[in-house]
């Protein structure tokens, strides 16, 4: 880090992982104040449970049509298949958002 660092991202805060495998630790640099926006996509530990999922994820991702360049054709999947992935969590595992129902993000 520098003056310069400091200065540009006042509010960051360093955390050291611990070592697992390697003879080093990843250092974590967050900055509370910083809006990334919104996650284009997460996956739920629980979703592997369920026997149709892998093809569930399959045969939605090999039916999208999405016209223009790799990258914008990865972005755009990735949005119709959180939008499918919505639909689906709650027909199978019902609103994850009501009391008493929690689910681990993976």
């Amino acid at each position: 880090m520098s003056k310069e660092w400091v200065e540009a991202w006042p509010h960051c805060k360093q955390f050291v992982l611990s070592r697992l495998v390697s003879d080093h630790c990843a250092i974590v640099i967050r900055d509370k104040y910083v809006d990334w926006g919104p996650k284009l996509f997460r996956s739920l530990d629980v979703w592997q449970s369920d026997n149709k999922f892998k093809v569930f994820l399959k045969e939605k991702w090999l039916n999208y049509e999405v016209q223009g360049g790799g990258i914008f054709i990865f972005k755009e999947t990735l949005k119709k298949l959180k939008a499918d992935l919505k639909v689906w969590n709650k027909e199978v595992f019902g609103d994850v958002n009501q009391a008493g129902v929690g689910l681990q993000t993976g």
